[in-house]
């Protein structure tokens, strides 16, 4: 799967189904998640020292979730709920299938992914893209 935002491009390889998405952490549209996020998530977000970030982390984990059942963005956002916990985030309310998600921040992105079975993000390189 593969995502992109800003001067960057992700991709992740999986045997199984997975998903990602990549959003520069900046200028959250904080209306969206008001009218298509569980209050759950707008409470994590209102409750959050950095909203944008709290923003950009649930929106690329719902946007991985949905790239990973096939559905993208024909699957509502409320149609399922992202849950943060101690140990990182859980899939709450859903009727599509069960995943495992994983997020990290560099250089003013939030990176996301989703899989149907537990992971680890073991290995994250860069690579720069010449213009031949």
């Amino acid at each position: 799967n593969i995502s992109h935002a800003g001067d960057y491009v992700v991709g992740v390889l999986s045997d199984c189904e997975v998903g990602c998405d990549i959003e520069k952490n900046d200028n959250a549209p904080l209306k969206i998640a008001e009218h298509y996020f569980y209050s759950s998530e707008l409470d994590y977000i209102k409750n959050a020292d950095d909203k944008n970030k709290a923003f950009f982390t649930l929106w690329t984990l719902k946007e991985s979730y949905m790239k990973m059942t096939g559905k993208g963005m024909s699957l509502a956002l409320g149609a399922f709920e992202v849950v943060p916990t101690a140990d990182g985030f859980i899939l709450g309310k859903s009727p599509e299938n069960r995943c495992f998600f994983k997020t990290t921040e560099f250089d003013g992105y939030i990176f996301s992914v989703c899989n149907e079975k537990e992971f680890e993000l073991e290995q994250m390189e860069n690579c720069d893209i010449l213009d031949l």
